[in-house]
């Protein structure tokens, strides 16, 4: 699965049937190493996953289990 994190395209390699979006988010600002003013790694709650279809867009929600929409 491709994504773009920012204005970087990442390949997202070992989803399984329970990878949720927030892992996703989750594993995607650690691996970049997202950082606010104090330190602390970006909350998960800042970024959303969006499916692109046919021209028309929508944000998934957090739970949401990747593989299932496929």
């Amino acid at each position: 699965m491709t994504v773009w994190f920012g204005k970087e395209e990442k390949q997202i390699r070992n989803l399984t049937m329970r990878t949720t979006v927030n892992d996703v988010i989750g594993a995607l600002a650690t691996d970049s190493c997202e950082y606010n003013a104090s330190g602390a790694i970006l909350d998960n709650r800042n970024y959303v996953i969006v499916e692109s279809w046919r021209g028309i867009e929508r944000p998934l929600p957090p739970r949401t289990k990747l593989l299932k929409g496929l």
